[in-house]
């Protein structure tokens, strides 16, 4: 019964979060292992940290005690062809039994969702498939939709941007083109559309919840690397826990 109810199960945490912890570990140094404690030292919402543990054993990056598995340590130590190949091969092997019935280049969101009907946590099809789809892209694995997430409560950052009024989009066009280009985006790395790598369309699929919890992450990292970069730092803030986190990393 053991055996039927984990082979039944699909994680579901949030794929932006998953994304920048595999960034970030491939930027710092392996910690010994993977806890709860600091993954929250690092900016990760509480609520977000067993959806995370849990993806990571799914994909056999961790052990049952949050030692970092071989497959993470590639991962972590490889060049960028060799991290998109290594987690492409990590994804379809703890997948292996999607992958046989559904093609995510093919396949619309639609028919992915309902090959995912029989998985647990029932209640969370939605995010089990966005997270799915997510690593997908992240592996380089075409896919036909953009995860995003069906049913989400209150109203979509789309149907509220249609109610503006044609010379208000125009008015936020204009404002946008008009910024002036740091130099990582005269550079190529950044897009107007882009803050620190999340796109305006990455936002505009994300449920609420999951985007707050994204944005305090990257504010908490974006935070830290000023600091350290211009040696100043906030005192009696709680600061210290996450740049003892950060050190764990280096």
């Amino acid at each position: 019964m053991v055996i039927e109810t984990e082979a039944l199960f699909r994680p579901y945490a949030p794929p932006a979060n998953m994304q920048a912890l595999l960034n970030r570990l491939r930027r710092m140094n392996m910690p010994p292992r993977i806890t709860r404690d600091l993954l929250k030292s690092i900016g990760i919402s509480e609520n977000i940290v067993p959806r995370l543990l849990a993806t990571l054993r799914f994909l056999d990056l961790v052990k049952d005690d949050g030692e970092p598995t071989d497959i993470l340590r590639g991962l972590a130590g490889s060049t960028e062809d060799e991290y998109r190949q290594l987690l492409e091969k990590t994804i379809r092997t703890a997948y292996a039994d999607d992958f046989q019935n559904i093609d995510p280049s093919k396949d619309p969101q639609e028919r992915v969702m309902n090959a995912f009907q029989r998985y647990t946590p029932r209640s969370q099809h939605n995010r089990q498939v966005m997270l799915f789809l997510g690593l997908c892209r992240e592996a380089g694995i075409p896919t036909v939709d953009v995860p995003r997430r069906r049913g989400m409560r209150g109203k979509p950052l789309s149907q509220t941007s249609t109610r503006r009024t044609a010379p208000q989009r125009q008015l936020q066009t204009t404002r946008i083109a008009a910024e002036p280009a740091s130099p990582s985006q005269r550079n190529g790395q950044y897009s107007p559309a882009q803050f620190l790598g999340i796109t305006l369309e990455d936002a505009a699929h994300m449920p609420e919840e999951d985007f707050w919890d994204v944005w305090s992450a990257v504010g908490t990292v974006f935070l830290r690397r000023a600091q350290r970069t211009y040696g100043t730092s906030q005192q009696g803030d709680g600061s210290n826990s996450s740049e003892t986190a950060e050190e764990d990393f280096r």
